[in-house]
């Protein structure tokens, strides 16, 4: 078995018309939207509030994909915290603003486990190859997978 493992990082985010400054009190009362109850973002999301010592939010929306929440904030329903990666090309678009703060200092870890085989089917392959890609591509000068080796089986 192989196993690769990355650390993205957390942005909060809002419509572009939001403010740069991190306000927690003034934040806290706009609207949220977050993924389900029992999903690692929406723990995170919970986490990020409790690290500052405030009571996170009560959602306006749970929202069972990433996607679908980075495009309810760039219609302006609300804010969220999601990962960056995730987020990157509405980024790119100036449909979304980046809510820069000192109090939300979360990664999620992305884990990728494959078993290998002399003969790999042609999607993981592809997926693979793809993945590689789009990792070299992210990752800083120093930035190395900390686990990329072969797992025991």
């Amino acid at each position: 078995m192989a196993f690769s493992a990355r650390h993205g990082p957390l942005v909060m985010i809002g419509p572009p018309a939001a403010g740069s400054i991190f306000d927690p009190d003034a934040l806290r009362a706009e609207t949220f939207i977050t993924t389900e109850p029992g999903c690692v973002y929406r723990h995170l999301f919970d986490q990020a509030w409790r690290q500052i010592g405030l009571k996170p939010p009560r959602p306006f929306a749970e929202v069972g994909s990433i996607e679908a929440i980075v495009r309810l904030v760039a219609a302006g329903s609300g804010y969220a915290l999601v990962p960056r990666i995730a987020a990157r090309e509405a980024f790119e678009r100036g449909a979304i603003a980046a809510i820069p703060s000192s109090g939300f200092e979360l990664v999620a870890t992305l884990d990728m486990v494959w078993r290998r085989r002399r003969v790999q089917p042609p999607s993981l392959t592809l997926l693979l190859t793809r993945a590689g890609r789009a990792r070299r591509s992210l990752k800083r000068d120093d930035d190395r997978l900390r686990r990329e080796e072969p797992c025991p089986s």
